[in-house]
């Protein structure tokens, strides 16, 4: 299983990085497109669950993206 998901982080992080050489993203555009992402999984919600349980899930996903966006961002060189 863990296999299986780093397989599948890798290979977001790869388009991300096709996606990046493609339109020549600047460290600037980067910068901004990680705080947006920041934003997005701070703003994040889990309507009708446990606010609990919703915040551990949204902490631990909000990690994992922010994650991957730094590692594409290593893959890049940016």
């Amino acid at each position: 299983m863990e296999a299986r998901l780093s397989a599948i982080e890798y290979m977001i992080q790869h388009v991300l990085v096709v996606q990046y050489r493609a339109i020549g993203i600047t460290s600037a555009a980067l910068d901004l497109h990680e705080q947006l992402a920041k934003e997005q999984v701070a703003a994040f919600t889990i309507p009708g669950t446990d606010p609990a349980k919703a915040d551990y899930f949204t902490d631990e996903m909000g990690k994992n993206i922010l994650g991957m966006l730094k590692s594409a961002r290593e893959m890049y060189g940016q």
